[in-house]
């Protein structure tokens, strides 16, 4: 994964399409001081606009998001965009959301629960650390002891 943000990789496909600012923001309908605010980093970008970008554009929002994979999805003949990939185990494909703010709730809910289960786990490794931790001062213990009734 790249350490380049959602910002910076939008900065970079723009470019790669030889466009202005004024014109990229032009094409995708959206007011330039905003999408100077999504390349600048100032504001995340929205679902909208980058259902925008996947719609107009092909842009591989895994890339987008998490550099990952290719800067766009492949296309069909005709150029027509295949949307097809989605991140591993969502429930719908993206460009088929037609409720952003339901599926934001949705996942918002989901990172909760697996962020819960996560400070579970870590929990659980704090545990097992410690029991690990308190098997070998017992192993130890009784080696210095049989060693010592040599």
């Amino acid at each position: 994964m790249s350490d380049i943000q959602p910002s910076g990789r939008i900065r970079i496909f723009r470019k790669s399409l030889k466009m202005t600012q004024k014109e990229f923001s032009d094409s995708i309908k959206l007011n330039h001081r905003t999408y100077a605010s999504y390349e600048s980093g100032q504001s995340d970008l929205r679902i909208k606009v980058m259902k925008d970008l996947l719609m107009r554009y092909g842009i591989n929002l895994n890339w987008l998001i998490g550099g990952v994979g290719d800067m766009t999805l492949p296309t069909r003949e005709g150029g027509k965009i295949e949307i097809t990939a989605t991140p591993e185990g969502w429930e719908h494909n993206f460009a088929e959301i037609d409720r952003p703010e339901t599926e934001i709730e949705r996942i918002v809910s989901e990172n909760k629960a697996l962020k819960s289960r996560l400070e579970l786990t870590e929990e659980s490794l704090r545990v097992t650390l410690k029991a690990l931790d308190n098997n070998q001062f017992m192993i130890d213990l009784l080696r210095s002891q049989t060693t010592s009734q040599e």
